[in-house]
């Protein structure tokens, strides 16, 4: 098992990167409320938010596993971007609010 000094700089640096996105989302959460679909971008940052955390955490126990749910996090991070992207974009006025 490694100890927390053998985790690479640069996983503490983007789930530091990550923590201060939610710290952000979530101290201008009202103003966020107004942005179309936000929900949608919501779940996009908070699954990046985990997999961050599974992104340290496969350095310290279950490696095979964790490292498993940080592809699936960062999945579906990705695909709640992506559809959030469509639905605010590419759909018609009335069908983007909500």
């Amino acid at each position: 098992m490694a100890l927390i000094t053998d985790i690479p700089e640069n996983k503490w640096l983007y789930l530091l990167f990550i923590v201060l996105i939610i710290i952000f989302i979530l101290s201008y959460f009202k103003k966020i409320k107004v942005i179309p679909q936000y929900k949608i971008l919501v779940m996009s940052f908070g699954s990046l938010f985990l997999n961050g955390i599974m992104n340290i955490l496969e350095h310290l126990l279950l490696n095979d596993l964790l490292n498993i749910f940080q592809h699936i996090f960062l999945a579906f991070g990705s695909i709640f971007f992506a559809i959030w992207c469509w639905k605010v974009f590419f759909h018609k006025k009335e069908e983007v609010q909500g």
